[in-house]
């Protein structure tokens, strides 16, 4: 590891979680668990540097409404539930809906979805009931499978929304 690098950031909230816990893979008398500590010390989720920024005015400002699924490992996993909506409640032109369950799963979670098909799809529909009840015309979040599978259930229900990455809505 570079000891110049002061942090890491992760736009991904499974691996910023993972990341953060990496020095338990290595037992205290393995040389490497000094250097997994100093590692993970390091890290940060995408949310917490947005979270820390002054100005979050996007290049573009336009009038939208939004709402934010919870990551499960963003949520359990870092216990990043406010940092997410006090940053988009911050960018000018955004108004922001709180989605019912917003920290209930999607039915991703990974090969889940694929493993659990159709467990996953009942996950999944519930979650969509849900965003159809925020009228909101983009459901962010902070997880690329949760994006994955939040896009899929958007196009299965035929609804006028988009999926959108954090980081994309103050660019």
């Amino acid at each position: 590891m570079n000891a110049d690098v002061d942090l890491i950031v992760s736009d991904c909230a499974s691996c910023a979680a993972f990341l953060k816990k990496y020095p338990r893979l290595f037992p205290e008398t393995d040389p490497r668990h000094d250097t997994a500590i100093a590692m993970s010390a390091k890290i940060k989720d995408m949310v917490e540097v947005l979270n820390d920024t002054e100005d979050l005015t996007p290049a573009q400002p336009r009038p939208i409404k939004i709402t934010y699924h919870d990551p499960c490992h963003a949520s359990r996993g870092q216990a990043l539930v406010s940092e997410p909506r006090k940053v988009l409640e911050r960018v000018p032109g955004v108004t922001y809906v709180a989605l019912p369950e917003s920290d209930w799963c999607c039915g991703g979670a990974g090969s889940y979805a694929l493993s659990h098909y159709h467990l996953s799809q009942k996950v999944l529909d519930r979650k969509m009931e849900n965003l159809k009840k925020t009228q909101a015309q983009i459901v962010v979040t902070s997880c690329p499978a949760c994006m994955i599978q939040l896009a899929y259930g958007i196009r299965k229900h035929g609804l006028d929304m988009k999926v959108r990455h954090i980081s994309q809505i103050v660019c």
